[in-house]
């Protein structure tokens, strides 16, 4: 059980490894782009739970990390470290990931009352250029890019949070 357990974690770890790549490579090109007040507005609104974010997830590399121990189970190398992270993006107050997960729905759908209720997705391609054909532009790729950009920060942050309660319960089962 302890194998297929530590090939599942390798996996996850995979993922996760590919997912950051994802969010900083997509973050580098959604910075490039020009865009309108209302962005502008967006990214100062939800600026800080995004870095917020992206900031828990990197230290959700360094600090979550497991090794099989003498009995053949996983258990966390640095317990305390990872406690500690897990106890931030648990924490019910306005630096957990509940209210900037919170946050990133009302960034996405646009149910907050920011913006006229429109989603910052919408916002954002009302500031892109119109293709036509003779200017077929890079419109769709655009589009694509902020779409996965955002789909990976909240993917990113759903795993945390299951995560930080992996880890929960496993430093409370290991004391």
């Amino acid at each position: 059980v302890s194998t297929q357990s530590t090939g599942e974690l390798e996996k996850i770890n995979r993922k996760l490894d590919k997912l950051q790549k994802s969010v900083d490579e997509l973050n580098g090109r959604v910075k490039s782009l020009k865009v309108g007040q209302q962005w502008l507005e967006g990214a100062a609104i939800y600026g800080n739970d995004v870095q917020r974010l992206k900031y828990l997830l990197h230290r959700m590399k360094m600090v979550v990390e497991y090794r099989e121990s003498s009995s053949g189970d996983l258990v966390l190398k640095t317990k305390d470290k990872a406690m500690v992270w897990a106890e931030g993006v648990l924490d019910n107050g306005p630096d957990g990931l509940g209210q900037i997960m919170f946050s990133m729905h009302d960034l996405v759908m646009g149910t907050g009352r920011l913006f006229g209720k429109r989603s910052l997705i919408a916002i954002y391609k009302d500031q892109l250029e119109t293709p036509s054909d003779l200017n077929p532009g890079t419109f769709t790729q655009d589009m694509e890019d902020f779409v996965q950009y955002v789909m990976a920060l909240e993917s990113g942050g759903y795993a945390a949070i299951s995560t930080a309660m992996n880890v929960v319960g496993k430093a409370e089962r290991e004391v």
